[in-house]
């Protein structure tokens, strides 16, 4: 009910809505572009809220594989 949470369901609401109708989840009064996803580009978009306000990005996500593989990397390992 706080202003930050509804503002966060009406953006997610709407990038899903967008999707389902055109296969692109971006349009009209959404202020952050999410990219297609790709295995050579992998960015999802993040929407994260307080009570006040919301906050929306576009960043990189991994596979849990992915993630495990860099272990094996010795150029990842500190």
């Amino acid at each position: 009910s706080a202003a930050g949470y509804q503002d966060m369901a009406a953006k997610y609401n709407a990038y899903l809505k967008n999707f389902l109708l055109t296969g692109d989840p971006n349009g009209e009064g959404l202020e952050v572009e999410w990219p297609a996803w790709t295995n050579a580009d992998k960015q999802t978009l993040i929407l994260d809220a307080d009570a006040e306000f919301l906050e929306q990005e576009v960043g990189f996500s991994y596979t849990t594989f992915e993630v495990l593989d860099s272990f094996n990397d010795p150029a990842t390992m500190g």
